[in-house]
């Protein structure tokens, strides 16, 4: 089951409100806890959104006119009729929280300098950063596909 990454954090947020209303400030630290950051970019318009399709309601509007999201009958209707999407969806949050744990994040931020700083690297740091990803690649198939792990040094 293919989803995107908008529809996954929709669902995300539904799963979140089901469990209690919150603020969207609330909703994007639930998620970067749990490995995904969002950006108020993101989760404000998916808020907006939600809340035009009838899926969430405005529960009250508190300090400095923090709105306060809840789940509507409809959204909780919708997680019902699709609970096998929740379900994996889920469990790939789940995943990639763990994920985030062993350190993806630091990667994501590193290839993320690597766009941003690309044209003022010279060939041979290219190459080398080439020569850094592609190892940490191959290692990383080589103990998921063969179990490869060497006490001494870690990966063989």
């Amino acid at each position: 089951m293919s989803v995107n990454i908008r529809e996954f954090i929709r669902i995300l947020i539904l799963s979140e409100l089901k469990d209690k209303p919150m603020h969207g400030y609330a909703i994007m630290e639930k998620l970067s806890k749990h490995g995904r950051k969002a950006s108020a970019g993101m989760i404000y318009p998916l808020l907006s959104s939600l809340k035009r399709s009838g899926l969430i309601e405005i529960d009250s509007t508190g300090d400095r006119a923090k709105k306060t999201y809840r789940i509507s009958e409809k959204g909780l209707k919708f997680l019902d009729d699709n609970a096998e999407k929740v379900q994996s969806i889920r469990q790939k949050f789940e995943k990639l929280s763990e994920i985030s744990k062993m350190g993806s994040d630091i990667f994501h931020e590193s290839l993320r300098m690597l766009a941003e700083n690309f044209e003022s690297l010279d060939e041979m740091q290219k190459k080398e950063i080439s020569r850094i990803i592609k190892k940490a690649a191959m290692e990383i198939r080589y103990i998921i596909e063969l179990g490869g792990i060497n006490e001494n040094r870690g990966i063989r």
